[in-house]
């Protein structure tokens, strides 16, 4: 049987965070729910007791006080404990795992890779009542529709056997060695050993599998890489900064005839037919990136540039590939949420930037930043430094 969500809609802007309307709206989903096939069993051994959480919309809320810069971010991301995990796990399973790449075309290495990243080789599988947290945030109403459709794929899971009324994983109601959610798991997740159910806790052919098949039918493509760290011509001042992010994409000899080269000074390799994106996530003091087809399929597992652009990273690191030639600065604490918010403030009186102080680096902030360096003698880069903050300060106290 197949879930349509033809009647999991939300149910309008009338209900709040509160217990008097809570009870109105679990028996509506009930309700919707045994419409699309879920038992009135199902419902009564997990469901009906739930109630929301309170911790979980604090998590769903929260806004650190430091925004990650890639530095701060890679820095753990690829600490060197896990790194070396990440070689003993690949020798360890790679026997199932080189089952998974003839049968899904995924390189063993990322799928070891995204393993790390999620739950960091299975140490930390999450310890949140998924189902709880799923009520929750389906009630909540800033992403009431989306969580509505994981909770019932959730449900249609438990009722079929594969997870359990308790299981536990992220707050946000991802669950298993590689933290699929509900949804993921309803489409892609695979029975790896046939033994009858999908297990992504405790059976490496199940999780492995079902990360392979998730990558390949979204379009992984086998024979191609993910990205090559690159450098910029020496004369940045004068190159096009807005060419930057995954909006353009270019021919490897488009970006070869603009002088870009790969990172340690070797011309790119124009016979590749790879249509590149070019990243730079720390501005032009950072790493450059060029991305391709397979990197904008790992932002279909998670839609963060870090995050990616690590799990290609150490992808590469397992094979002894040639290291990023940019370290990471070991003092960088990120960029504060009250110096976005001043960016954005100055931006905005200077007209430059017409969105809302969200305290985001967003693309508009970024595009709005990047006009305004070019004006004032800074590289248009759209990354923000404490050189800028300190004039923009200096300038909205006068």
């Amino acid at each position: 049987m197949k879930i349509t969500f033809l009647l999991i809609l939300a149910i309008g802007a009338g209900y709040s965070l509160s217990f008097a309307s809570f009870g109105q709206w679990q028996q509506d989903f009930a309700t919707r729910a045994k419409q699309q096939g879920i038992s009135e069993q199902t419902l009564q051994s997990s469901f009906y007791h739930l109630t929301p959480r309170p911790a979980i919309i604090a998590s769903d809320r929260n806004q650190a006080e430091f925004k990650k810069t890639f530095g701060v971010y890679v820095r753990s991301a690829l600490s060197k404990r896990r790194m070396d995990m990440a070689k003993e796990k690949y020798r360890q399973y790679f026997p199932v795992l080189n089952e998974a790449y003839k049968k899904y075309g995924i390189h063993p290495r990322y799928l070891v890779a995204f393993w790390g990243l999620e739950t960091n080789f299975g140490a930390y599988l999450g310890n949140e009542p998924v189902l709880q947290s799923l009520v929750t945030l389906a009630y909540d109403l800033r992403r009431r529709t989306f969580f509505e459709q994981q909770l019932l794929y959730a449900l249609y899971i438990v009722q079929q056997g594969h997870i359990s009324p308790d299981v536990k994983g992220s707050w946000a109601g991802a669950f298993g060695n590689m933290q699929f959610m509900p949804s993921t798991f309803y489409h892609y997740a695979v029975d790896g050993n046939k033994d009858g159910r999908i297990d992504l806790f405790n059976t490496p052919e199940d999780y492995f599998y079902s990360a392979g098949n998730f990558l390949a039918q979204i379009g992984w493509r086998k024979q191609e890489i993910w990205g090559r760290e690159v450098e910029l011509p020496q004369d940045i001042k004068d190159f096009d900064w807005q060419l930057v992010g995954h909006g353009t994409k270019k021919s490897m000899r488009e970006w070869q005839q603009m002088g870009i080269t790969y990172a340690y000074g070797n011309p790119l390799n124009t016979d590749y037919a790879h249509q590149a994106s070019l990243l730079v996530p720390q501005g032009y003091d950072g790493p450059k990136f060029l991305v391709f087809n397979n990197f904008r399929r790992i932002l279909n597992w998670n839609r963060s540039d870090s995050y990616a652009l690590a799990v290609g990273l150490l992808a590469n690191h397992i094979m002894d590939y040639t290291p990023m030639s940019w370290v990471p600065d070991p003092d960088d604490k990120g960029i504060s949420t009250d110096d976005i918010a001043l960016v954005q403030t100055y931006l905005k009186k200077q007209g430059l930037y017409t969105g809302k102080i969200d305290r985001i680096i967003g693309k508009n902030t970024k595009r709005a930043l990047s006009l305004w360096q070019v004006d004032n003698g800074f590289v248009g880069d759209g990354y923000i430094t404490d050189a800028i903050v300190d004039r923009m300060r200096r300038e909205l106290s006068q």
